[in-house]
């Protein structure tokens, strides 16, 4: 049985270049997994390298299949987006589709050429890139959103237990699935008549909750790491209203004596940081007017560890529902305290041995002030029990073994990959 791995189709399969947590966990996940199964992965023919290293010391080397190239890419390039910008990620427009769906296509028949009757697809981005092997191939939502395009999917991964609820409608679903409420402890759905007359049980059977993996390894930790109520306070995520950042500059401008680091893609126009909102437009925030904060640009890996380790404090004030929030995990693997709303994932990750979790209120004002009480409070957590407990709970030591279990499962199963 092969596994095939499928990540973000709308940008190249670049580890370094790309703010994107669909690609870095596909990459990261073929990895993990070829240790057990056949890995098929579909990516950019530029990065085709990035399993070398991996496929030199490894009794099971990965096979790269070329799906798109960075000429490919060249309209969007044009267009003056970054691949690692917030914005490029988010927004819609006629370049992106057109490479997106020249890649959709290419991935379809590929799959449906290298692929086996009773393989295993692990899928985190896309749909209809399947219309040919829905008989021959088990389709599984990984790190599942339960927002996407692609929830009437029967076998899911999700990626939290926690998920507040929120609907999500869907209008050309077959069947036509209208409405799911997603928390994820306790699954219900709301739909057509159709969908009504399943079961509880037929609709919940494949549908697993496993936390992403992390290797301790890749983050920087020192037994005599200090943390201290100046900072500095990171923000560390795309440079967006929804994520947070106009929360972040408010609290650097009320605490003026306090450290703030800003990492992520955006545009400077001269010392001018721009901010993406929901609607569309753009604040430019004059840095100047900042002086405790520091912006660090786009964080590749290396610059990441940095920050991570370096931080007194992680303040994450995403304003929607956050899957999981990899980068949460991430700073406590690095000892790093973790500030962030109580809902979505982060209820499922963030304790009081590692952070805290702040009363989500959609008023800024309300956030601010609860974000507020609880800075100087993080030299309450202690940054190798924070470490310890990341490696505990995260560490491919313990969630690789639930993944390779529930892929397993599907050896030797009908193919039913529709509720």
């Amino acid at each position: 049985m092969k596994v095939h791995i499928i990540g973000n189709i709308s940008c190249p399969t670049d580890p370094e270049n790309t703010a994107d947590a669909f690609n870095t966990y596909s990459i990261k996940m073929a990895k993990l997994l070829s240790n057990r199964f056949q890995i098929v992965f579909y990516g950019t023919a530029e990065y085709s390298h990035i399993f070398d290293k991996h496929n030199r010391s490894s009794k099971n080397p990965i096979n790269f299949i070329i799906v798109n190239c960075l000429n490919d890419f060249q309209d969007v390039i044009k267009t003056g987006l970054k691949f690692n910008s917030g914005e490029y990620l988010i927004k819609g427009f006629q370049e992106k589709e057109k490479v997106t769906n020249q890649t959709r296509l290419s991935i379809r028949d590929s799959l449906a050429s290298c692929s086996t009757q009773g393989d295993v697809v692990l899928t985190l981005f896309d749909h209809y890139i399947f219309q040919n092997v829905y008989s021959k191939v088990h389709i599984v939502d990984l790190f599942s959103f339960s927002i996407s395009f692609h929830f009437q999917f029967r076998n899911r991964i999700f990626s939290s237990p926690h998920q507040e609820k929120y609907v999500a409608e869907v209008s050309w679903c077959e069947p036509y699935v209208n409405y799911i409420n997603p928390t994820y402890s306790e699954y219900k759905l709301k739909s057509s008549d159709w969908f009504s007359e399943k079961s509880e049980y037929d609709v919940r059977k494949n549908f697993v909750t496993i936390f992403p993996p992390f290797d301790h390894n890749d983050f920087h930790f020192n037994q005599k790491k200090k943390i201290s109520i100046d900072g500095p306070y990171l923000y560390l995520a795309r440079i967006q209203e929804w994520k947070g950042i106009d929360v972040f500059m408010v609290l650097a401008k009320k605490f003026p004596a306090k450290t703030f680091w800003i990492a992520g893609q955006t545009e400077l126009r001269g010392n001018f940081m721009r901010i993406q909102h929901c609607t569309g437009y753009h604040v430019y925030y004059d840095l100047d007017e900042y002086p405790n904060v520091k912006y660090w640009g786009f964080a590749n890996t290396e610059l990441r560890k940095k920050l991570l380790f370096e931080s007194s404090c992680l303040i994450q004030p995403t304003c929607y529902v956050e899957p999981f929030g990899l980068n949460v995990v991430e700073a406590m693997f690095s000892g790093t305290p973790v500030i962030a709303p109580d809902r979505g994932g982060f209820q499922s990750t963030v304790t009081t041995d590692n952070g805290f979790l702040y009363e989500y209120n959609d008023y800024k004002d309300n956030t601010i002030e609860k974000i507020s009480s609880l800075i100087d409070r993080i030299t309450e957590i202690n940054p190798k029990k924070t470490r310890k407990n990341a490696i505990k709970r995260f560490s491919k030591e313990t969630i690789l073994p639930q993944i390779e279990e529930y892929i397993s499962s599907f050896e030797g199963k009908e193919i039913d990959n529709f509720l």
